[in-house]
């Protein structure tokens, strides 16, 4: 990789069941990236996951199946989308 690959976004692309955790989140924003997420199956947020740090790092999301998380980042979501 070279230095102008540095800003490509990570791609989680899977099927099944997923929970980001907010140190997951956090990893990513320390680095500078967002994640683009695209799957099948159960996405979950953990609880401590805030509204901001969603937008600090997630760049597009689509999921086929069920998205869990508090209410205001279910809202955050949709404006992703």
């Amino acid at each position: 990789m070279n230095k102008t690959d540095t800003n490509i976004s990570r791609i989680i692309v899977y099927s099944g069941f997923v929970k980001l955790k907010r140190k997951d989140l956090e990893k990513l924003k320390a680095i500078g990236k967002k994640v683009t997420i695209s799957m099948a199956g159960v996405l979950i947020f953990a609880r401590n996951v805030t509204p901001e740090l969603v937008l600090e790092t997630v760049e597009s999301i689509q999921v086929h199946g069920i998205i869990k998380a508090s209410p205001k980042v279910k809202e955050i979501l949709k404006c992703i989308k």
